[in-house]
């Protein structure tokens, strides 16, 4: 998921305008919403007292309520519960007393936006029913306040919010039972003379949690199965490696003890004797590559191997130093801003919010945060062409088309949809709270794309298809999606910029022309506006008959592949060590040079949309010159730092990118993208109570989610990713298919880890 698209889908949820089809039941013919600036003290008033007395007037409308929900709210004034005080204090209180008391109250702060009413989650779950054939429901009703002007007969919505109240009913209790409830409400407040109308915003906006614990569906007992088959194969595995080493370390000193057989050897890649007078190693037969496979796979879950080198700080002499920094930090970018997306759903006060804090300068970063994707693609391009060009030199030119693909494949999917099962069918049971059912509870919106759409994640094109962005399952990952497209038609890049150095840059040049005149197409003939949550938070929303601009450009890669092949472009320099030979002095005003325009570009789109905020309203050709080319320009200044940097011109700035704690926090940065709304929907799931913006309020939140999310990304790494990777090494050596440079990198580390700690024993 990204920052854009998500708070855009808020705020528009915050501010829409209310369809007319629902007030039709009342004979309203039309609806208009009044700007928050006309409201007078009377009718602010008015809401509020309508507000507060609401709890009460739903008290006594639901013993009207039809069927079972109407009897059996009756049925619980009829019964009391005891309940604790201080020590073994106790009072009695009717439970129909406690459900109303559980029920959302407003406070302060109606004219902040304090429109969320949550009441109390736990005291609705404790309420006793032991001796009913009925259980409670903690519930949210969405619904607006619409008020009549006495003079015209016009109904307006004078507050443009969507209002949030909790109520604690029993579970016989549907949407159409509390909409009907509502309605009865409404005629009582009109033979009252009231101008007040409470009208509930859909099905969709009804949302409840059930007492008890949730059931655990088949595909949750299937996880549960499969996370213990991880841990046993990982104990199992661990111990035998432990086993070996106590063999090989302890009982091979002993005289007279039988040595371990030399085929374990063979599978280490160490010569015999004979093998070292011929000055060659000798090929292995089929028998021994499947016993070492054997032993490859029992030792590939192993705690002893993974954890060092998830943990291992090395880099071999040709690694680009640099973009480990830069990958962490473009994930603490991503866990940043969709922290603020998220937690703005739970906010006491999101005017103070939306009114202020958008337009300061030090928060271009964050409203623009969707660049921090854009850094994750560059960085794809620079490795994929930097080691692709590598293998292609060790293969004489030849381009390894099957253990491109395949080793891609496996690479990604099985950790990938281990992760998407887990947030489907577990992530509902890693909590209790307000909201974390609703979110994926299983009869939850996101359960239900899940269930129809998981295996477009599988196939890496949930980008397309849903056709609608917000209805992908596990939505974020229309990146990984993207990467996967730009991963499978580089080969027609990066062959011909091998072989043909000009044909190559006419190709890269003719798909980013393309990408430029699709995307500028498109945001011109849709009128998209660059700085899309301003126009939200004034008011303006897009036309109904117009797909919104995040399934039209944000998810597309077409309109996502430029700082990509900027990447690509990069690899190649990398990989032929171009760099500039001028004199020390001048190679120092060149460089120098190349900082100035980095920075230029880059604060020119990360903070090119400030002037928006006060009152500089864009042009048509200014918002399509922004989408055509903000991506491509932050492509170039990442590719200038990492040109710099690895050049030896990066300074203290290339030292801080290139520190060794960079290392194993890059190698999880896979996972914690995964993850990290994972962590975040839990967090935001658990609340009990809106919290009130500040700025220290958010920092506090962004670290507890960064750490959450690459600690869950370290355990997914021990148990899950660097086992299978493991295991997919096995079945290469196994069948004698060479393995890409990434893998060997990874074996190499592997041997080093394990001559040290050889070492380190003896």
């Amino acid at each position: 998921m990204n920052m854009s698209p998500f708070l855009s889908c808020l705020l528009v949820h915050l501010i829409m305008y209310y369809p007319l089809a629902v007030l039709s039941q009342q004979n309203i013919d039309k609806i208009k919403f009044s700007s928050m600036k006309n409201l007078d003290h009377i009718s602010t008033l008015e809401v509020a007292e309508a507000i507060n007395d609401l709890p009460g007037y739903l008290h006594v409308a639901l013993k009207q309520a039809p069927g079972g929900c109407g009897s059996n709210w009756t049925a619980l004034s009829k019964v009391t519960q005891r309940l604790k005080i201080i020590g073994n204090s106790t009072f009695d209180v009717s439970r129909q007393a406690v459900a109303i008391d559980s029920f959302g109250k407003p406070g302060a702060g109606l004219l902040r936006g304090h429109t969320n009413y949550l009441g109390s989650f736990d005291e609705c779950m404790q309420v006793e029913t032991k001796s009913l054939d009925f259980s409670m429901n903690y519930c949210k009703l969405g619904f607006f306040v619409v008020m009549k002007n006495q003079s015209t007969g016009n109904y307006t919505v004078p507050f443009p919010l969507q209002f949030s109240e909790a109520l604690c009913v029993p579970a016989t209790c549907s949407f159409d039972n509390i909409n009907d409830t509502l309605y009865s409400i409404d005629k009582e407040l009109y033979l009252a003379n009231s101008p007040v109308v409470f009208i509930a915003s859909g099905p969709d906006s009804f949302t409840c949690t059930p007492q008890g614990t949730v059931p655990y569906t088949t595909g949750a007992k299937l996880m549960i199965a499969i996370c213990c088959l991880f841990v046993l194969l990982v104990i199992i595995s661990t111990g035998y490696d432990l086993l070996l080493w106590y063999i090989q370390n302890v009982l091979n000193r002993r005289p007279g003890f039988l040595k371990p057989l030399n085929i374990l050897k063979i599978g280490k890649g160490e010569l015999s004797e004979t093998d070292a007078l011929l000055g060659h190693k000798r090929k292995s037969t089929f028998s021994e590559r499947l016993f070492i496979f054997y032993h490859d796979a029992m030792i590939g879950f192993s705690l002893y191997k993974t954890v060092p080198t998830v943990l291992s700080t090395r880099q071999p002499p040709s690694a680009i130093t640099s973009i480990n920094g830069m990958r962490v930090i473009s994930m603490f970018w991503v866990i940043l801003s969709h922290t603020f997306a998220f937690d703005a759903q739970g906010f006491t006060n999101p005017f103070d919010l939306f009114s202020s804090f958008p337009g300061r300068f030090s928060s271009q970063a964050i409203m623009n945060g969707y660049f921090s994707v854009d850094s994750f693609f560059f960085l794809s391009g620079v490795l994929l062409a930097y080691l692709t060009f590598r293998e292609m030199g060790r293969r004489n030119g030849k381009f390894p088309f099957i253990p491109y693909y395949v080793h891609r494949f496996l690479r990604l999917t099985p950790t990938y949809m281990f992760v998407l099962f887990f947030l489907w069918h577990i992530t509902v049971h890693l909590g209790t709270g307000t909201n974390l059912l609703s979110i994926f509870g299983p009869d939850s919106v996101g359960a239900k794309v899940c269930h129809k759409y998981w295996w477009t994640n599988l196939l890496y094109i949930n980008n397309f298809y849903p056709v609608k962005f917000g209805d992908q399952c596990m939505g974020w990952t229309w990146y990984l999606a993207n990467d996967m497209q730009f991963f499978v038609i580089s080969p027609l890049l990066l062959i011909p910029l091998y072989m043909w150095f000009p044909v190559g840059v006419a190709a890269i040049g003719v798909v980013l022309l393309g990408s430029f005149g699709v995307t500028g197409f498109i945001a011109g003939y849709y009128d998209y506006p660059a700085n899309t949550l301003y126009k939200t938070l004034i008011g303006q929303t897009d036309r109904p008959d117009f797909p919104d601009e995040s399934t039209e450009i944000y998810g597309k890669p077409y309109c996502r592949i430029s700082p990509y092949l900027v990447g690509i472009l990069l690899g190649y320099i990398l990989y032929n060590k171009y760099r500039f030979t001028f004199r020390r002095n001048m190679n120092w005003l060149i460089h120098l040079s190349l900082w100035a325009l980095a920075a230029i570009l880059g604060v020119t789109v990360v903070y090119g949309l400030y002037p928006s905020w006060h009152g500089h309203e864009l042009s048509t050709a200014e918002n399509v010159t922004y989408y055509m080319f903000s991506r491509f320009v932050w492509g170039l200044c990442l590719a200038i730092v990492v040109f710099v940097c690895h050049n030896g011109y990066g300074g203290v700035i290339n030292r801080f990118l290139s520190m060794p704690f960079w290392v194993p926090l890059s190698r999880m940065t896979f996972n914690a993208y995964l993850v990290h709304e994972i962590i975040l929907f839990v967090m935001y799931g658990e609340f009990r109570s809106t919290t009130y913006y500040t700025d220290i309020i958010m920092v506090v939140y962004t670290i507890a989610a960064v750490v959450l999310a690459f600690g869950a990304a370290g355990v997914i790494c021990v148990f899950v990713e660097f086992p299978l990777s493991n295991l997919e090494s096995a079945v290469f050596k196994l069948f004698g298919a060479p393995l890409r440079e990434s893998t060997r990198r990874v074996e190499q580390e592997k041997q080093i880890q394990a001559v040290n700690d050889s070492t380190v024993k003896n």
